[in-house]
């Protein structure tokens, strides 16, 4: 599958779902970008494994009876069914799409304990829903405990009656159990090394005598990783011990007694009775207890998938809400009464992640600081436009009567000195000011020169002295206004990508965030590569911009076509919660 990932992209899983992304991959699955109902409609996740026809109708039935769930912290099954890829049998699971898990989390830091309390406590109220419904989770790890928007989810694919065997679906160690049949103490087995791993990023080692060596963990979670970590099932911590040394204001409820159900598969022999009998906490004793309730399932869902062969593409089975088990636990009641703030991560095109902190998702209204700032805006343009006209009018009235009515015998020092420039500031001052008038430097400036009736006619050393003027570096400022201007431009823009930034995310903005990105240019304009040019407060949104500046393509500077392309360039990425800019310095 790892191999074949890739060349799946662009095709259709079972004629509706395209596979437009490739979000993860396993030895045996892979998981794809997927959209429900055609383009245009929320995005969601697909699975695909390959079919394996000795248990492919088992498989289905188990996802079967993991959609009739219904709890908060469960990802919600959409679809599922067979499928032909690239000429491969493979079954498929449409989920809803979560914005990150744990397990990409990991990799960077580990949780503190606060951030660890509040991380767990949704995971405990699933797993107490599942064990009371009858089924297992049976594949609790990092990379399985996922978030969308501000809410922990598990994952839903994995799910399976209490009572059978582990090397149905084996899962990875050392997240699996030793027994060989799953019960809910295997999940609290795989709860104890997804906690160790959480807070240290590092498994718990065996030791000779069968006791696992622990890292250094903080109260109470060392308490609940070694009573999580007994080989006999029997004797683990319970779901409800957990959550009591996690809260210790916790009142486990009373369970409700088991209801009988008719028995309609084969019971077991009467030597395993008598060893249930005789040993209560024994391994036997549990799959006896189990067996009932596994045998009433696996008929009621072995008729179900009976039912629906070859009717994959119909809608769902209609399921009666009465019949489909509640939550225990009120949403309310799971969640603590002060959350921990988890740390943020960096994912692409996600904000609100398993990172972040708990908060009940509300629609944008305008607020009025907003109202405030357009009105300011308006009577900021409505000042500009009254002032402006009146600024540029009044510095230039003193330059008409100068112009027209004055000599140049009596124009002073102050009235040229706007003409000079710095090359001429070194030669011009060691003359008299008599004998090097200011006609000169108004005629360069292209005002227009005294006429002959408003002043006698000037001397032949005046007139000299004009060509000497012309002639000087008064006259010509180009050449120091070239050697100031900088040798490199900036290069024209011939392609723009702009970042794709979700409104759960720019809500989370104050203010601006910039980000600079200096770019490596190819010789056709387009970028070889891209770093920061300094250091950026978001490392979310410096991912959505390193990623936008690499589909920039330029070209030579817009006042010379001829010149080559720049080698490098550096583009400005503004974001706010309303708009996001790019633009090149």
């Amino acid at each position: 599958m790892p191999e074949t990932a890739q060349r799946l992209l662009g095709q259709l899983a079972d004629g509706r779902f395209p596979l437009r992304k490739l979000l993860g991959v396993s030895p045996n699955s892979a998981v794809f970008l997927t959209s429900v109902n055609g383009e245009g409609s929320p995005d969601a996740a697909i699975k695909l494994i390959p079919e394996d026809p000795a248990n492919s109708e088992l498989q289905l039935t188990r996802w079967r009876a993991a959609a009739s769930l219904s709890h908060p912290g469960l990802l919600q099954i959409l679809h599922f069914g067979r499928c032909n890829i690239d000429g491969s049998p493979c079954l498929y699971i449409v989920t809803e799409l979560a914005d990150e898990d744990l397990g990409q989390l990991l990799p960077t830091r580990a949780l503190t304990p606060d951030e660890t309390r509040g991380m767990i406590a949704p995971v405990l109220s699933v797993l107490d829903f599942l064990h009371e419904s009858g089924f297992v989770h049976a594949g609790l790890k990092p990379s399985n405990i996922h978030a969308i928007g501000d809410n922990v989810k598990l994952s839903a694919d994995r799910i399976v009656a209490a009572g059978e065997s582990s090397s149905s679906w084996p899962l990875a160690a050392p997240y699996a159990a030793p027994e060989s049949i799953l019960f809910p103490a295997s999940d609290v087995w795989s709860l104890g090394v997804a906690l160790c791993e959480t807070l240290t990023r590092t498994f718990p080692e065996q030791e000779s005598s069968g006791r696992f060596a622990l890292p250094d963990l903080p109260a109470p979670f060392s308490e609940i990783v070694r009573g999580a970590l007994v080989e006999d099932a029997t004797l683990r911590t319970s779901l409800d011990q957990a959550r009591v040394l996690l809260d210790p204001s916790f009142v486990p409820r009373r369970k409700p007694a088991p209801v009988a159900v008719p028995v309609t598969a084969p019971v077991a022999t009467s030597a395993a009775v008598d060893v249930a009998a005789a040993q209560p906490d024994s391994p036997e004793a549990l799959v006896a207890a189990v067996q009932p309730a596994v045998a009433h399932a696996a008929k009621s869902q072995a008729a179900a998938a009976t039912a629906s062969v070859g009717s994959q593409r119909q809608p769902m089975p209609q399921i009666d809400p009465l019949a489909v088990p509640l939550s225990p636990i009120s949403p309310n009641s799971a969640t603590p009464a002060v959350r921990a703030r988890i740390p943020v991560s960096s994912l692409p095109q996600v904000n609100a992640t398993i990172a972040g902190p708990r908060r009940v998702a509300t629609p944008h209204k305008p607020s009025s600081s907003n109202t405030l700032v357009l009105v300011g805006a308006a009577a900021a343009v409505l000042l500009a436009i009254l002032f402006i006209p009146r600024y540029f009018l009044r510095s230039a009235k003193p330059a008409a009567p100068s112009s027209a009515g004055s000599s140049g015998a009596s124009a002073t020092p102050e009235s040229s000195a706007p003409a000079k420039t710095p090359s001429s500031s070194s030669t011009i001052p060691s003359k008299p000011a008599a004998t090097n008038p200011p006609a000169p430097t108004k005629s360069v400036a292209g005002t227009p020169a005294s006429k002959p009736a408003d002043k006698p006619a000037a001397p032949a050393k005046e007139s000299l002295t004009r060509d000497s003027a012309a002639a000087s570096p008064v006259a010509a400022p180009p050449a120091s206004t070239a050697a100031a201007q900088p040798s490199s431009k900036a290069p024209t823009v011939l392609r723009k990508i702009l970042p794709v930034v979700s409104e759960k995310a720019r809500s989370t903005i104050n203010g601006t965030v910039r980000i600079n990105v200096r770019v490596q240019l190819n010789p056709d304009g387009t970028v070889s590569s891209a770093e920061l040019a300094n250091s950026a407060g978001s490392q979310f949104f410096a991912d959505l911009a390193l990623k936008a500046a690499q589909q920039w393509q330029f070209g030579p500077p817009a006042s010379d076509d001829t010149a080559p392309v720049p080698t490098s360039a550096v583009i400005r990425f503004d974001f706010t919660q309303i708009t996001t800019s790019a633009y090149v310095p």
